[in-house]
């Protein structure tokens, strides 16, 4: 095994020589298998492109690990290599599935040749790839340890060339996202080009040769040498020359000979120094920021300098479309001058870090928002805004069940077992810098040091301080301030914020951590680490070693801080010391990822660190050995890392991508990633796509196949399951999540095919009608995954559905391409302004095109004469399968339909009701009272539906069981159900915009072996049900035992709406709006189901559009009421007599029993008060018992 294990790590390295040669030539093979190994954090000693001990030392720990053995290709291992650095993106299928925030990008930019395309980064290393039109991510490229210098597109677009500081060169396939090549490069990269043939690529570093490599191969092809360093580059003339700067010069090389064609410009010193360059379209043109004040250009057939003018320090620039003028930045300003002249000719608004022109005559401006400009007149055509907000990581919770998310616009709490986030708690005044740990957060703005309480959300101090960090001690007690000129740590107590101590520092402070215990305090600047006791300021150690982020081990018994060194090889490594006696126990090497960010395991034994390429590792913390590297494909850069106290999970913030993902640090598995945004939303979800989020936060994020994207809100409908992602973060105990991810997960319904495109076509937006009643006609078009229905809404209000065999259209014989289908659909407007949207699903109706919006505005008014209350009230007791009879659900559906039209005499000029009780309540018998009510209802009437009976939540989708189910297995619930999709095509033909839907249901046990968690189930089901419809809803589901014994003669739900009908008018106008309705049912149902059953039913609700009075103040209860032994009995018998019962004649023991029932009588009961029930058998009233002596009949 062995022998084979050592055969294959000599055919990966390639090894020409055997290993005893003492000389060995470079190469490619090795060097980049030595770099990935080094990414990976397998430690293969030095890059060199040479096979040594180390790098045999390092394949071979992989290679156990991967368990690769036997006669494996090489390139194939390569491959292997490649794809865990890019994240697991597949090196032969490119079809790796990405979920992106949109986000900023900024400074270095490069446009795609077809103008679609934007790929940008910063400083941090990650390169990110947008899709131009829409602003959303489609690649985020990680693997560079440090800033990226220059990007350049190949000349179909198909390649993407970086150049960084971290002395390689790397090449990646745009549409997958895949690492192709690694280049080395023998110091900084500095810039890119590709030939105009798209076949080789030139590199440039900072003092070093131009290289030419083979794009197909990553081969070196030729080396050129010139006499100082090279960037810039250009190729000119078909290929054949190339154009760069020295540090005082621009050269023109003819490549074919390796010589100076042209020189243009003195060898002046190094303060005029040649940094941003460009030529313009046409070539005959270079302009470049020169020293620190100028911009000058050169016509490059003179050679002469055309014109020169005062810029700010080293100002980007770039050539407008037109080849005539130049952007760059004046006195931080934009402005556009002549090239040839040099003169002003206008100013465009904002400012530019990063500048391109697209093939289509615009300018991208990248800084903190990227914005597609018009050069001629300096208009935003679109803007790429960042959504995501910048993370930090407070303290987990005592019981590890949330942690605190800290950004600059407040404080927010993420429950790690749910996903689940709560809401912002905004600071008072925005701060520069902040801390948070125990029960305290410290803030600092504008000279003043604030100490906030995270569990009221107050301040509770101030104090006076120019502070340039926070820190604050684990207990919370002690702040330490690093003063404004970093040369001095004050520490302050955070209750009273008096100052207890100051420790002065010859050096800049670069680092301050508290000790567990807070009985020491590590302060690190660039040349020392110094520890220190928090309560006299006495320093105990001093080291010649400086660092910055010192961190204790949760015992205390180590500090690790991260080295700041003069030389870039050593500057991120980890050095490891004893606290009690100061010494230096390990230094862990970054290599060429420098550490951004580390923290301990809670019992001390693991130290996770984690890379600028974003790769997190977990080694031991004594010995340093490498344990597991987590394959984080989602970008580095800073960031922050927490083990909550069970070890359970591993919390990593990256402050580049806005995201806090949460680990399973024991099985390298990504559990959840969480996003927050500038407007308050938010989104979780499951690597496998499964989301829940705020109402809108799924609208900052995309998914991405290849180069197709989609918002995430256009899956709500197959993905939105906050059931399954609690399930994943908890272990998933139950298999709820694998059964459900073994049906459907991301990769599933992206594989039904893309979404139709859907226009609406005969509208323009904004136009004026005179008419409340309008045609709309669309044009659907089948992208690949066929057309299903097709959505139509007025204001949110789901008024029209069609799905009519599109497919079948949508192709014709003869014709190239799908062909757009003309739809049409009537609508009704309200007075004034009206959304109108129009939204197109995939055939299986799993992805929805984005939608087509107009806004139309009706010039009309609403009639003059009161509304109608429609009322629909639909009750099922007697099933046909006898397991799901029910006792209250038919006399529920009477009682509200009374209580409506009692409530609603005089708001409304009539009440009509219609009730469907028992064998009428089909799914036919539904239809034809849906269709008879569409002819009654007017637009401006209200509409009310309340649904008692069986319903059952399966798959996050919500199903109501009409009289006739059968039920023979798990398959019954979705076939002869009444879904969500029926109940949508229904009340699409309902034109009134003021609807309320009530659902009281029992979800039986019955069907089931058991009843499972559903509570975040049901929250699925209802947010699906209100998206499909548009309308609010409020739903109740129960178990078994309180749907049978009821609340007094009703349903939980029901008796706490009848009640709400009297006692919700909180504002005392004398109506009861839908607001005030909902606010009492959800106060009541609690209190009542606990009272009654020990337990907290809870009702879910989604209240949409504008509030409206739903019906007057009245005492429904009252007016409904009648004694208990007069009210109709169940149907059926409930309870049986398991303890001798006294029979009273009213509902307490007050007076002398009428007689005693024995022990197995089966009766009919009903709550009344107390713990007294009212007892029937055979249909007649018996008297009351108290509830002790009952037993529910199963």
């Amino acid at each position: 095994m062995r022998k084979r294990v050592l055969r294959w790590l000599g055919r990966a390295l390639a090894v020409a020589l055997l290993i005893s040669t003492p000389v060995q030539a470079f190469d490619q093979t090795t060097y980049e298998l030595q770099v990935l190994l080094t990414e990976l954090g397998y430690e293969p000693g030095p890059v060199d492109g040479l096979s040594g001990q180390r790098t045999r030392d390092a394949l071979e720990r992989f290679a156990t690990e991967h368990q690769l053995i036997g006669d494996t290709d090489p390139a194939e291992i390569l491959q292997q290599l490649r794809q865990l650095a890019s994240g697991g993106v597949s090196q032969t299928t490119g079809l790796a599935i990405e979920i992106m925030p949109q986000i900023g990008l900024s400074t270095t930019i490069a446009v795609s040749p077809d103008g679609r395309l934007i790929a940008a980064s910063d400083h941090g290393g990650q390169i990110a790839i947008a899709d131009l039109a829409t602003g959303r991510v489609l690649r985020t490229l990680v693997g560079h340890g440090e800033g990226v210098a220059d990007i350049a597109f190949s000349s179909d677009g198909s390649t993407l060339a970086s150049a960084s500081r971290d002395d390689t060169a790397r090449l990646w396939d745009v549409a997958s996202g895949r690492l192709l090549h690694i280049l080395p490069l023998p110091d900084d990269g500095r810039s890119v080009a590709f030939s105009p043939q798209g076949s080789e690529l030139a590199t440039a570093g900072l003092f070093s040769e131009v290289q030419f490599w083979s794009v197909r191969t990553g081969e070196r092809l030729r080396v050129l040498k010139p006499k100082q360093g090279l960037s810039n580059l250009f190729f000119m003339d078909g290929g054949r020359q190339l154009l760069a700067t020295t540090f005082s010069s621009i050269e023109i090389w003819d490549l074919s000979r390796e010589r100076v064609l042209l020189k243009i410009g003195p060898d002046l010193d190094m303060d005029s120094y040649i940094s941003h360059g460009d030529l313009s379209p046409d070539g005959r043109f270079f302009a470049a920021s020169v020293g620190k004040e100028d911009v000058v250009v050169w016509d490059l057939a003179s050679g002469r300098e055309n014109t020169r003018f005062s810029a700010d320090d080293y100002t980007p620039l770039v050539f407008l479309p037109n080849g005539q003028s130049i952007l760059s930045r004046v006195d931080g300003k934009l402005q556009v001058r002549s090239a040839q002249t040099g003169q002003f000719i206008r100013e465009l608004p904002g400012s530019g870090a990063g500048m391109a022109r697209t093939p289509q005559g615009q300018l991208v401006l990248a800084g903190k928002t990227m914005r597609v400009v018009d050069p001629e007149t300096g208009n935003t055509m679109s803007e790429i805004d960042s959504k995501t907000v910048g993370q930090g990581l407070g303290s987990f919770a005592a019981d590890s069940s949330t942690i605190e998310i800290v950004s600059h616009e407040g404080l927010r709490s993420l429950d790690v077992r749910t996903g689940q986030m709560g809401p912002l708690s905004a600071f008072d005044r925005k701060g520069s810098h902040f801390t948070t740990a125990a029960d305290t957060t410290v803030f600092y703005s504008e000279g003043k040091v604030l100490f906030w309480d995270n569990p009221t959300h107050s301040l509770r101090a101030t104090a006076e301080f120019d502070a340039a960090a926070l820190d604050v001690s684990p207990d919370g007690r002690i702040v330490a301030v690093t003063s404004a000129d970093w040369k001095s740590v004050s520490l302050i107590d955070a209750t009273s914020a008096a100052l207890l101590h100051r420790i002065d520092l010859a050096d800049h402070v670069h680092g301050v951590s508290f000790s567990p215990d807070g009985e020491l305090v590590a302060l690190t600047t660039f040349h020392e680490t110094v520890l220190a006791r928090s309560a006299t300021g006495q320093v105990l150690h001093r080291s010649g070693k400086g660092g910055d982020v010192p961190t204790f081990s949760p015992e205390g018994r180590l500090l690790v801080t991260r080295r700041l060194a003069a030389t870039s090889s050593e500057d991120g490594d980890l050095l490891i010391w004893e606290t009690a006696t100061g010494q230096l126990m390990r230094t862990i090497e970054a290599g060429n990822d420098e550490i951004t960010a580390f923290a301990f395991s809670p019992d001390g034994q693991e130290l996770a660190s984690l890379g600028n390429s974003g790769l997190i590792r977990i080694r031991h913390a004594t010995t340093g050995q490498l344990l597991r590297t987590l394959p984080n494909r989602f970008g580095g850069g800073r960031g922050q890392l927490a083990y909550s106290a069970d070890g359970r999970t591993l919390a990593a913030a990256l402050t580049w991508s806005g995201q806090v993902q949460l680990w399973d640090p024991k099985q390298g598995e990504l559990l959840a990633q969480s996003f927050a945004f500038k407007d308050g939303e938010w989104v979780t979800l499951t690597p496998e796509g499964f989301f829940t989020g705020s109402e809108s936060g799924a609208r900052h994020l995309a998914v991405v196949r290849g180069l197709q994207s989609y918002s995430i809100d256009q899956l709500f409908e197959a993905l939105y399951r906050p059931d399954l992602v609690a399930a994943k973060l908890a272990g998933d105990p139950d298999l709820l999540f694998s059964d459900a991810a073994g049906q459907i997960d991301l990769e599933v319904v992206l594989d039904t095919g893309a979404a139709p495109g859907i226009d609406i076509a005969n509208l323009e937006d904004g136009v004026i009608v005179d008419t409340d009643r309008i045609e709309v006609s669309a044009l659907v078009t089948d992208r690949g995954g066929g057309i299903g229905r097709v959505e139509w809404r007025v204001n949110g209000v789901t008024l029209g559905l069609d799905s009519r065999g599109f497919d079948r259209l949508s192709s014709h014989a003869g014709q190239i391409g799908p062909v757009p289908i003309e739809i049409t659909q009537l609508l009704t407007l309200d007075p004034g302004t009206n959304l109108i949207e129009a939204v197109a699903y995939n055939r299986e109706g799993l992805i929805s095109s984005a939608p087509s919006r107009v806004t139309v505005t009706w010039d009309g008014q609403s009639a003059s004469e009161p509304p109608t209350l429609h009322v629909l009230a639909v009750g099922v007791d007697e099933y046909h399968d006898s397991r799901l009879r029910l006792n209250f659900a038919a006399s529920d559906a009477t009682a509200v339909g009374e209580a409506f039209r009692r409530a609603g005499e005089g708001l409304y000029q009539k009440v009509e009701v219609t009730t469907l009780l028992d064998a009428a309540v089909t799914s036919s018998g539904l239809a034809e009272a849906f269709e008879a009510l569409s002819a009654r209802v007017r637009t401006r009437d209200v509409f009310v539906l309340f649904m008692a009976g069986h319903g059952k939540t399966q798959d996050g989708q919500y199903y109501f069981l009409p009289q006739d189910f059968r039920y023979v297995d798990e398959t019954s619930v979705a076939e002869h159900g009444i879904g969500q999709h029926q109940f949508q095509a229904w009340l699409s033909i309902i034109p009134a915009r003021k609807s309320l839907l009530l659902y009281d249901t029992c979800e039986s046990g019955s069907l089931t072996n058991g009843m499972a968690s559903r509570g975040l189930e049901e929250v699925a089901a209802l947010a699906r049900l209100t998206r499909a419809m548009g309308r609010t809803v409020m739903s109740a589901s129960t178990d078994s035992a309180p749907a049978l014994e009821g609340y007094r003669g009703h349903g939980v739900f029901t008796y706490a709406l009848l009640q709400a009908l009297n006692e919700g008018d909180s504002n005392s106008d004398g109506t009861i709006a839908v607001t005030e309705l909902a606010g009492s049912v959800d106060i009541a149902v609690p209190e009542l189901s606990y009272a009654a059953f020990n337990f907290r039913q809870i009702p879910q609700m989604s209240i949409v559009g504008s509030d409206f009075p739903v019906a007057q103040r009245a005492d429904i209860l009252g007016a409904l009421a009648a004694p208990d032994l007069e009210r109709p009995p169940p149907s059926q018998h409930t309870h049986v007599i398991i303890a001798p019962a006294e029979l009273f004649a009213g509902p307490e023991a007050g007076s002398e029993p009428n007689s005693v029932l024995p022990v197995g009588t089966l009766v009919s009961a009903m709550q009344s008060s107390g713990s007294f029930f009212a007892v029937f058998k055979d249909g007649k009233a018996l008297g009351y018992v108290d509830g002790s002596t009952l037993a529910l009949v199963n």
